[in-house]
This record gives structure tokens, sequence and C-alpha cells, in this order.
């Protein structure tokens, strides 16, 4: 079993991302120093501005890391996708769980033209995130394909 890799595409997109939440955080920072009185503004600065390095610092490499690990498979039993950075994980979905399939597109995502594939199942919802819209919709495809005939397989089943 060979997981395949993302397109290059995801790490500007999780890159993007990242960088947006880093900027609404150190701005909210910002705002908390200019409205504290001055004797909190030492004690607060020196508390906010470590964090803030550190935050800039893991915002600039977690994209990268997170795409290094990313990867996924799928056959005609089962659709696995690893992922993490500082904890991994390996995530395995059986096709006879699944009940629903979505192609899911957000605004920046868009912008990069990636999408993910959603897998429903009766305990959750798993995302298989920033695939090239054509390998987002070969997935769909062939997973309801393997879906049909592992229903079929299981109705035409004898019980002992």
């Amino acid at each position: 079993m060979e997981f395949t890799r993302l397109n290059e595409k995801a790490k500007n997109y999780w890159a993007l991302t990242y960088y947006i939440f880093a900027f609404i955080f150190i701005v909210a920072s910002i705002n908390t120093l200019i409205f504290v009185p001055k004797i909190l503004k030492l004690v607060l600065g020196l508390s906010v501005v470590l964090p803030l390095t550190l935050l800039a610092i893991f915002f600039m490499i977690y994209p990268f890391l997170k795409y290094r690990y990313y990867g996924y498979f799928y056959d005609n039993e089962r659709v696995v996708i690893k992922y993490g950075v500082i904890f991994k994980h390996v995530l395995v979905i059986p096709i006879c769980q699944i009940q629903d399939l979505h192609i899911v597109q957000g605004p920046i995502m868009a912008l990069f033209k990636l999408k993910g594939v959603i897998f429903s199942t009766a305990g959750s919802n798993f995302e298989l995130s920033c695939l090239d819209s054509e390998v987002a919709k070969t997935i769909v495809s062939e997973v309801e394909v393997n879906l049909k005939k592992r229903l079929e397989d299981l109705a035409n089943e004898k019980i002992q």
C-alpha cells in the first residue's frame, strides 16, 4: 500500500490559511496592548512578544511539515488517510461503512483550484483535503463503484 501525496498547491493553501489566522491573532494581540494601562504594557508586551514570535515561526514551518506527512490510499475495501505532524494518525474508513460522499470547496480552496472529499459514516465525517478537482471527482466515482460492489457482495453473502 503506497500513499498518494497531495498536489504541491496544498502547501500554499495551508500556508495561506495559517498566515491569515496568525495575522488575525497578531492584530488582536496588538489591540489588546493598545487598550491596556501603561503599568501592564511592559508585562503584557513581554508575555505577548515571545509567544507571537514562536507562533509566527510555527505557522511558517507547519504547512510544509503537514504536507510532508499527509497522504491517502484507497482500494475496493477501504480508504486510508495518514496525517499529523506531532501526533501521527492513520485513519482507515471501510468502504461498506461510508453513507455519503461530498465534494467541498471553500473560498480559499477555490483560489488554488483545490477540493476536498468528505466521507460520512454512521459515527463521523472524515475529510480528504486539498485534492485537484479531477482527482476529487475520480475518488468519489471510484469509491461509489466500490461501495456498490461491496454492498452487492454483502447482500449475496449467505449467513451460516
